[in-house]
């Protein structure tokens, strides 16, 4: 079955675009570091469990359909504030007036040591309220009195019962960057680039896993 990730701009390839801080967090571009390529999301100034990130505007959703949703995150060793807590992944599923029908959240402990971690949920449909048409997520502390920053990479919203690798579709990469790869006016080359770019984003989200499990 042909996969689509429901978030724009889920690596960060387009800066912040598509995502909102929430109440007094801050959150900027960081092109330092990233668990797909290079960039994440770097969010700040977290001052209480109601401030992180979300996803601006609602993906329309298919209530009949099981639903998963991860992220990666971190929280670098050198962070003079931030110590190692406890974030949330929170899911608002909602009608077609905006109205929170359901919320599912998932929680994850996050050490500060520089490495990424993955929070994950899958949502039943048989778990979703017949008037849903529409979710939103968003990261936000548990734990705000330790923790005061933090990354956010390859968010994957998708139709699935279980959590597959981080997938990106190349369409939802940005112009520039795919004319980097190819020249958009040679079809049969984008194709096959389309094809390579996906497999690269896969494949080096495997080859991190892998790195971790052997390096514990």
């Amino acid at each position: 079955m042909a996969r689509t990730n429901l978030i724009t701009n889920a690596s960060f390839r387009s800066a912040t675009t598509g995502w909102s801080a929430l109440s007094t967090a801050s959150i900027a571009l960081n092109t330092s570091t990233g668990f797909i390529g290079t960039s994440s999301l770097y969010v700040s100034n977290i001052t209480s469990t109601s401030t992180g990130v979300e996803l601006t505007n609602f993906v329309t959703i298919d209530e009949s359909k099981d639903y998963s949703i991860s992220g990666y995150l971190r929280i670098n060793s050198e962070a003079s504030a931030a110590v190692a807590g406890s974030i949330t992944m929170r899911i608002v599923w909602a009608n077609s007036s905006n109205t929170t029908v359901l919320t599912s959240t998932a929680t994850l402990s996050v050490p500060k040591d520089s490495e990424w971690y993955r929070i994950g949920l899958t949502v039943p449909a048989a778990t979703i309220p017949a008037t849903a048409v529409k979710a939103k997520v968003a990261f936000i502390p548990t734990t705000s009195s330790t923790i005061t920053e933090f990354y956010l990479d390859a968010v994957l919203f998708e139709q699935n019962s279980y959590i597959e690798e981080f997938y990106e579709d190349f369409n939802q990469v940005p112009s520039t960057i795919q004319s980097q790869i190819v020249s958009s006016n040679d079809s049969t080359v984008l194709s096959g680039s389309k094809q390579a770019l996906e497999n690269s984003i896969v494949n080096n989200a495997l080859k991190k896993c892998l790195s971790h499990i052997l390096a514990g």
